[in-house]
């Protein structure tokens, strides 16, 4: 006893193994389930396929382009069409498959009614259920690499897929020319009764204008003109202003010649006014003479002729004589001076007062030709809104009878395909193999992972924990 516990005590722990030769063990076991699940799978999958209605497919593709006139109007501004839009291909891409679009195609094309007979219904499906079922058989997607859109229609009619396909591209592109060319007429519609108001209030405005330039008793020669007319108030005043500096600048310069000129003497001033004062040129002529009749007389005087001869008498009195001239001449050229700087002096205050009382006169005027030049201030306004309506208008109008690019152009247009793409015979089928392998297989090893039944030698070693020979 002692030594079989001494025995059991050191027996090894039996360890779990498990070697490619007992997989292969399990397999051929159940290879009949392996086999059954493989086939049933296999043969169901087959069958299927083959009695799957045929889905075939037609894809059409079109190009998006935004709407741009052929020609340039130069009205228009055309650089908001030409403007990026990262979202437009997708904002395009549910346009198409919108409600419009397709409850359009399936008026178009009867499809209510030719899949009621398809599906055996007496009556035809209501619009809602056909578009339902037209959506569901509509792809569409941006074609790889380039911004043409492809649209693919699916139907077990290889025929009817290509129609479809085709009608949605057509009537997307119907309706988005529908939708722009509505837009724009409701546009110039509006605008029209805009432009219409505009002329009420212009003329309403213009009454006004005309009425009060009349009860005024204003003088606007350029009435009808949209640029302000001064009024005669404010020629007067400019006019006074000009006079009035020219006045004072006179002023100035006599009174400045003046003051230089009165403190020199006589002598002073008959070789200093012929340089300063104009046309002095008699002064000037006299001076000369004065100056020949002391050369003439010192020449005598020179020859040795005395005072009592009678030629240097005549000469003497000569020179006398146009020295008093020279200095009546210098009197009254400082005369002359003197009243030219009183009469400017005069001018100036004249003028001044002048000016302030035009002053005056044009506040008291703009006040009362205010109401007026606001009502033509108005008027001008009113007009220039109404010239810009006009071409704005007149552009819109031009943009949409001028001949376009094609903004959806069929680039590719769908054919019938003879080949179905569901469903997919040549991968269906053999994915069912690999399924039915794959399930036979794995349900064996589940089966074996269930079964506790002891069926070799290490199995009942390891129930028993002893060796077994």
């Amino acid at each position: 006893m002692e030594a079989r516990t001494e025995e059991k005590a050191f027996a090894p722990n039996p360890e779990v193994k498990l070697h490619f030769l007992d997989y292969w063990r399990i397999i051929r076991i159940r290879k009949t389930v392996i086999l059954a699940v493989f086939l049933l799978v296999s043969l169901t999958t087959t069958v299927v396929t083959f009695f799957l209605p045929e889905v075939y497919a037609s894809m059409v593709r079109i190009s998006i382009e935004n709407d741009v006139t052929d020609i340039d109007t130069g009205i228009k501004n055309q650089a908001a069409a030409m403007s990026y839009d990262p979202f437009r291909m997708q904002t395009e891409f549910q346009r198409i498959q919108s409600r419009p679009v397709l409850e359009r195609v399936v008026e178009r094309l009867s499809l209510h009614e030719e899949w009621a007979r398809k599906y055996k219904s007496p009556t035809p499906l209501p619009k809602e259920q056909a578009y339902a079922l037209l959506k569901g058989s509509v792809d569409v997607r941006q074609s790889h690499n380039s911004t043409l859109v492809e649209i693919t229609a699916f139907s077990d009619s290889k025929e009817e897929a290509a129609k479809i396909a085709n009608e949605v591209a057509e009537v997307y592109r119907l309706v988005r020319q529908e939708t722009r060319d509505k837009i724009t007429e409701n546009g110039i519609s509006k605008l029209k009764k805009e432009i219409s108001s505009q002329q009420v209030s212009i003329s309403a405005t213009q009454n006004l204008v005309n009425r009060l330039r009349v009860d005024l008793s204003i003088s606007d020669y350029d009435a009808s003109g949209n640029q302000p007319t001064p009024t005669l108030d404010q020629e007067t005043l400019r006019k006074i202003e000009n006079e009035r500096m020219a006045t004072e600048r006179a002023y100035l310069e006599s009174s400045s010649l003046y003051g230089k000129l009165a403190p020199l003497s006589p002598e002073e001033l008959k070789n200093v006014v012929p340089l300063t004062v104009p046309r002095a040129n008699n002064l000037t002529d006299l001076i000369a003479q004065e100056n020949a009749a002391s050369v003439a007389l010192a020449t005598l005087n020179g020859q040795g002729f005395g005072p009592a001869h009678a030629e240097v008498i005549a000469i003497t009195q000569k020179r006398d004589q146009l020295r008093k001239e020279i200095d009546g001449q210098t009197r009254a050229v400082m005369i002359g001076l003197k009243s030219q700087m009183e009469t400017a002096q005069s001018l100036a205050e004249t003028y001044k007062k002048q000016l302030e009382t035009a002053r005056t006169n044009d506040l008291l005027n703009y006040a009362r030709t205010r109401p007026y030049y606001e009502a033509k201030e108005e008027l001008t306004k009113m007009k220039l809104i109404h010239d810009k309506l006009a071409i704005t208008v007149q552009g819109e109008i031009i943009a949409l009878v001028a001949p376009r690019r094609g903004a959806v152009e069929v680039i590719e247009p769908a054919v019938k395909n003879d080949v179905p793409v569901k469903p997919n015979k040549k991968m269906v089928i053999p994915l069912g193999i690999i399924v039915g392998l794959v399930i036979g297989v794995g349900l064996a090893f589940f089966i074996e992972y269930l079964d506790t039944s002891v069926k070799t030698i290490d199995d009942v070693e390891r129930a028993l924990q002893a060796p077994v020979l």
